[in-house]
């Protein structure tokens, strides 16, 4: 009997483009280029790292992409760099048009939630489906109590003149939102929390987390511009919701239904807006797709299949 032969192609190679803009994005690829094309997209406060089992069991399947967004694992940005997803959607399609990489599916989590879609309201590449796990455009989703004072932040944010009171309101918000990227317990909170096998986490995931965004030079006062900066998807909201309406894209929303940062309401909301929508809750939170990827790819396989996004 023949030994069985190892597809190389499932091993994602680690890839660098340097942008005209002087910003170098790390991605990670995988899978063959004769594949349908997928896009992952992560968030705070990780890098494209949280893909890494993910993109193995479905690099037979799919070509990938993964990039590292500015500010986060690999990618390098000038000292003058501006945190805003507004950039950092920007320098994704940028990085996308440098390796010719279209008609493609999104996975879109957290932060990587906005940036797709403010890809896909430019309309001028072809998006085949979106795989929101945890990834949010409606407000039913930010009803947890975790964005209290993110949003008292994004209150004073919008005043021109602010009082004394105010002023001091100000501070003590900086002082507290900065604990969810100063403190290691806000890290593992994102990983463990919710998460009902615990033997799935990855204990050096919140670790190597931690450990790349604290190096980074400024990295407070830049995370809580980016923070204060999030309310600005919240302002493209409807015109995320118009696209969904008008393309009837395919949306498959699975969701770790114990995540307290984005509520399963926000998955729901999508059956709002497209008729092609499908909802999956796992009993997992915040990062389902590190500890629950094998139940993720089944449904990204079983989703794309029904749509005949699969070669």
């Amino acid at each position: 009997m023949p030994a069985p032969q190892i597809n190389s192609a499932i091993i994602s190679k680690n890839k660098f483009v340097e942008l005209n803009n002087g910003v170098t994005i790390f991605y990670r690829e995988a899978g063959e280029i004769t594949k349908p094309n997928l896009l992952l997209l992560h968030g705070l406060p990780t890098s494209s790292r949280q893909y890494k089992n993910l993109i193995s069991l479905l690099a037979p399947y799919f070509h990938i992409v993964a990039p590292d967004l500015p500010g986060y694992g690999q990618t390098k940005v000038p000292e003058d760099f501006v945190y805003s997803f507004a950039a950092f959607a920007d320098n994704v399609d940028l990085l996308l048009d440098a390796i010719k990489f279209d008609n493609f599916a999104v996975y879109v989590f957290d932060y990587g939630a906005p940036i797709g879609f403010r890809i896909a309201i430019k309309r001028i590449k072809k998006i085949t489906a979106f795989i929101a796990q945890n990834g949010n455009a409606y407000v039913e989703g930010l009803d947890g109590s975790f964005w209290d004072n993110i949003k008292k932040a994004w209150a004073l944010a919008d005043v021109k003149q602010l009082t004394a009171e105010q002023q001091a309101d100000k501070q003590r918000l900086v002082e507290i939102n900065s604990k969810l990227v100063t403190e290691l317990s806000s890290y593992s909170f994102q990983y463990d929390d919710g998460e009902s096998d615990q033997t799935l986490v990855d204990p050096e995931a919140a670790l190597l987390d931690y450990h790349f965004l604290t190096s980074r030079p400024n990295y407070v006062q830049q995370q809580l511009d980016i923070l204060v900066d999030y309310r600005t998807n919240i302002d493209l909201y409807p015109e995320f919701q118009e696209f969904f309406r008008e393309t009837n894209v395919p949306i498959l929303a699975v969701w770790g239904k114990n995540d307290k940062i984005f509520i399963p309401s926000g998955a729901h909301a999508y059956k709002k807006d497209s008729k092609n929508v499908k909802v999956i809750e796992l009993d997992a939170g915040h990062f389902a797709s590190n500890s629950h990827a094998p139940e993720i790819a089944q449904a990204i396989l079983d989703f794309t299949a029904e749509y005949n996004l699969l070669k």
